[in-house]
């Protein structure tokens, strides 16, 4: 039998999940074994095999079905065997096996809160029973009829022992896990490669778990991470293959199986054994609070997280601060005023290059005062990571400020020339106490003069500091992220 297409819809109040199995192949197969129908010893055995091609899933909340989670999916097989009839119990009562080729599936944080919520709610639904026809029975011949199937029942259980047997095989998974509805902010990717899993479970209540794993993988995918800290769990033969020049040698590295856990319940005794065998292992705590705030939402309110989520408890939208979110920012007023308590913050996403156009206005730097009535200076501007900021059109007052309040990040720069219509002035107050400080305000000048917009002009080179700390071992990897400070005009 074939079926072309076939749409379960799992409800929660306003949310739901819409499984699409796609092309569903179905057959059905009944048969005898060890012997005729005449044969007591024979088994009868109805088989069942399902082949699904095309599986969508996709998360519905407030009424609006989302984006389908299933990217790729395919080598989707369900195997069921069942005996009619066995009466030496020769073989298990129920047994299933699954089997998965490919599977690739994009999850949102709101799609996994949907997801665990319908299933717990429709597991934890009371089951409407239809009332039992036997109410009106003679109740003599009830308790009769009650200690008679105890009795088979006791039979049943000494003759059989195993009841259900269920095993899953997935050659290659891979899910990544995103935050936003539209999966907009990607955080962690999990890949699982040769997942075995076996539960077993007999008539005396006896419990068996096997559980291997060849290889697993937890990936940092968001997009600041440099590549060198992405890896967050992986094996160590597969480093060990990536540190290699020549791919196809095994470099003296063994593929041993990363996981493998085995659990086993009986009523005289029970037997956990875990084993990991060389897994790779970075940490990084920036990492990890956002991966456990996506499986428990509740941590979220510990942290303090959804708070800062919150738009309306933005800082940068509640402050009185200058962001630049886009490529050019035009000022429109003809004096602002720049000191700690209002900064000009540079950044944004996708963009890299940004351009201050001051429309001919003026920029004042201003410094704060502290307990003791003097001076100190903070930063006032912020450039972002490998962002470049630069001003046109605009006049700079104090600008003796801008070496020493301006806050540069990895790789990120500004600019200021001439040609663009830019002046800077140094107020005099600032330098009528130090003899110093006037010619550190002669030398700043001077250096503006000179600034061209030559790419090997001194002035344009940036000065960079790099620090990189590393610990290895073949069980764990623990690394610090570079920190790199650019200070200069380009």
């Amino acid at each position: 039998m074939i079926q072309e297409s076939m749409t379960f819809i799992f409800t929660s109040f306003c949310s739901y999940i819409q499984l699409d199995l796609g092309q569903l192949k179905v057959k059905n197969d009944f048969s005898w074994h060890g012997g005729e129908e005449s044969d007591p010893s024979a088994v009868r055995l109805d088989v069942l095999h399902a082949e699904i091609n095309g599986i969508n899933m996709a998360v519905g909340v407030n009424g609006t079905l989302g984006k389908c989670m299933i990217q790729e999916g395919h080598g989707i097989n369900v195997g069921v065997r069942r005996s009619l009839r066995d009466v030496f119990r020769k073989v298990p009562m129920l047994s299933m096996k699954v089997q998965i080729g490919l599977l690739h599936a994009v999850m949102s944080d709101k799609e996994y809160n949907v997801i665990t919520s319908c299933i717990s709610t429709n597991l934890s639904e009371t089951p409407n029973l239809p009332p039992s026809f036997r109410e009106n029975v003679n109740r003599t011949k009830e308790s009769i009829r009650l200690l008679a199937d105890k009795v088979n029942l006791n039979n049943h259980l000494m003759l059989s022992r195993t009841v259900v047997i269920m095993t899953v095989n997935v050659h290659y998974a891979l899910l990544e896990l995103c935050n936003g509805p539209d999966a907009e902010s990607p955080l962690a990717e999990l890949a699982l490669e040769g997942l075995w899993v076996s539960y077993r479970t007999t008539s005396l209540f006896e419990m068996d778990l096997y559980l291997s794993i060849l290889k697993l993988s937890i990936r940092d995918i968001r997009p600041d991470t440099k590549s060198e800290m992405r890896l967050m769990l992986g094996s160590y033969s597969e480093t060990s293959k990536l540190n290699t020049p020549d791919p196809s040698s095994d470099g003296g590295v063994s593929n041993l199986t990363m996981l493998i856990l085995d659990y086993r319940w009986r009523s005289s005794f029970k037997s956990f054994v875990i084993r990991v065998q060389q897994p790779r292992i970075l940490v990084v705590l920036d990492f990890l609070l956002p991966v456990v705030e996506y499986f428990v939402p509740s941590i979220g309110t510990i942290t303090g997280r959804e708070e800062s989520l919150d738009p309306k408890n933005d800082p940068l939208m509640t402050s009185n601060d200058i962001v630049l979110c886009g490529p050019v920012f035009l000022q429109r007023e003809n004096v602002i005023q720049l000191s700690p308590e209002r900064q000009l913050i540079v950044d944004g996403c996708d963009i890299d290059e940004f351009t201050y156009d001051g429309c001919g206005g003026t920029i004042s730097l201003c410094e704060e005062l502290d307990k003791k009535g003097q001076l100190y200076s903070e930063t006032i501007i912020i450039v972002g990571r490998g962002k470049k900021l630069r001003f046109k059109n605009v006049k700079i007052e104090n600008g003796a400020l801008l070496r020493k309040c301006v806050y540069l990040n990895t790789g990120s720069s500004y600019s200021i020339s001439a040609e663009d219509g830019v002046e800077v002035s140094v107020l005099e107050t600032s330098f009528n106490n130090d003899e110093d400080n006037r010619f550190q305000s002669e030398e700043y000048n001077r250096q503006f003069n000179a600034l061209q917009p030559a790419a090997g002009s001194p002035s344009n080179q940036m000065l960079n500091f790099t620090f990189e700390a590393q610990w290895q071992s073949e069980e764990l990897h623990a690394k610090s992220s570079p920190i790199s400070r650019s200070s200069g005009y380009s």
